[in-house]
């Protein structure tokens, strides 16, 4: 099975959160003809005095040859998303997006990729940013 069906599981999971909601499409983008899939908070937060808007945690985008995971807690909390496997480190691309293949996409990378939204969703919430 190709990696979007399999991500997409991932995060229909994890948005049963009543504090998160689904998305097909980021808000505002102009790209709309890829698949793609997003989990944002349900509320608008307020974070460091920004303007109140719904809090981006993951999301998933079709790519021509692999698809697009993006964490943004990768990037707002590096040092406490812990350790990468060698496998998903090697598909990291910049600071908080992955690039997963049918090539690359193993059982245990799906699991890691798991507790990573798991995690980034618990960070979160402990620091208010999901409402």
């Amino acid at each position: 099975m190709p990696p979007f069906p399999k991500l997409s599981a991932l995060l229909k999971k994890h948005a049963k959160n009543p504090l998160l909601t689904l998305v097909t499409t980021v808000p505002g983008s102009k790209q709309t003809d890829k698949p793609q899939l997003h989990i944002y908070s349900k509320a608008a937060v307020v974070i460091e005095k920004r303007p109140a808007r719904q809090t981006f945690v993951v999301g998933i985008i079709q790519q021509k040859n692999q698809l697009g995971f993006y964490s943004l807690a990768m990037y707002t909390h590096p040092g406490q998303m812990g350790d990468l496997s060698p496998q998903l480190k090697k598909a990291l691309k910049g600071k908080s997006c992955f690039y997963i293949t049918d090539a690359n996409l193993t059982p245990a990378m799906l699991a890691e990729i798991d507790a990573h939204i798991a995690k980034a969703i618990a960070l979160y919430k402990k620091a208010g940013w999901l409402g």
